[in-house]
């Protein structure tokens, strides 16, 4: 394992993500796109993380 890769955990829910880090936990909802949960700590860049992963394993999804 590569000791400097960021540490993170995704899960995907009906119309929505969910992404915890060391920094906190966001849910958000995909229809309102709006988040639905959060902790302290949780910035813009972890939500916009969060969102691009989502795209990602989206898209790996639908090329299989």
């Amino acid at each position: 394992m590569d000791s400097s890769a960021k540490k993170f955990a995704f899960y995907s829910l009906n119309n929505g993500f969910g992404f915890v880090t060391s920094s906190g936990i966001v849910t958000m909802d995909n229809i309102s796109q709006k988040v639905i949960y959060s902790t302290k700590g949780v910035d813009s860049g972890s939500i916009n993380f969060g969102k691009a992963y989502m795209q990602l394993s989206y898209q790996d999804f639908l090329n299989r």
